[in-house]
This record gives C-alpha cells, sequence and structure tokens, in this order.
C-alpha cells in the first residue's frame, strides 16, 4: 500500500482512499468497527493488535514529520484526528440523502489539517 518513492502527500492520499473504499465496500464491517471503537471492552491487547493493521500509516506520519511535511504532533492524536475524519466521513456519506460527496475534498481539508 504504501510506496516510499511516492511524497508522502500521495501515500496519504492513496493510504485514505484506500480505507475509505474498503469501508464503502464492506458497510456490515464498517458498523461493526464504528459501534466496537469506542466498546470499554476493548483490551490493551486488542489494541495493540491494531495498531499493528496501521503501522504503515505511523511509519508515513513519522517520516512526513521528519521531513518537515506532516506537523509534529504526537501519533496518537494525528491518528485520532485522521481516523475520526473517516469515521464521520463515512457515516455522511451513508446517509439517505448522499449526493456527490466529494472524497477528494475531505482528502484535501484532512491533508491540509496535518501538513506542516
Amino acid at each position: 500500500m504504501f510506496n516510499n518513492d511516492l511524497p508522502v502527500k500521495i501515500q496519504f492520499e492513496k493510504y485514505y482512499t484506500i480505507v475509505i473504499e474498503f469501508f464503502t465496500k464492506n458497510k456490515l464491517y464498517f458498523g461493526f468497527m464504528d459501534q466496537l471503537q469506542a466498546s470499554p471492552i476493548i483490551t490493551n491487547e486488542s489494541k495493540s493488535v491494531g495498531y499493528n493493521a496501521i503501522e504503515g500509516a505511523i511509519s508515513l506520519l513519522i517520516k512526513g514529520k521528519n521531513e518537515h511535511i506532516i506537523k509534529n504532533i504526537d501519533n496518537d492524536e494525528l491518528l485520532q484526528f485522521i481516523g475520526g475524519s473517516i469515521l464521520s466521513y463515512l457515516r455522511w456519506i451513508n446517509l439517505p440523502d448522499h449526493n456527490n460527496k466529494s472524497l477528494k475534498n475531505q482528502i484535501t481539508l484532512v491533508w491540509d489539517a496535518i501538513k506542516e
């Protein structure tokens, strides 16, 4: 999914798009994850497994910060913001009155928020 030869911004855009497309195609999985993500039954072990699944995104954030492309904010805080935007966007596009909501605009908004 990540190609270190590409600029950080392009990698971020691809990652964000892939995540949105995955959850759009797997709406039941998204619904399950959406409800589970705030559950008190999630253990530290479960969180650790979840972090392994986003290792590439964490590495990308670190690379972006090292290159002064992404704001020097704690990774957990950046991930919370990015993940929150993904959840919010997916909930929004799943509304019955959804019409031409732009993923490109969403990506631009999130990128503009985290870039240096």
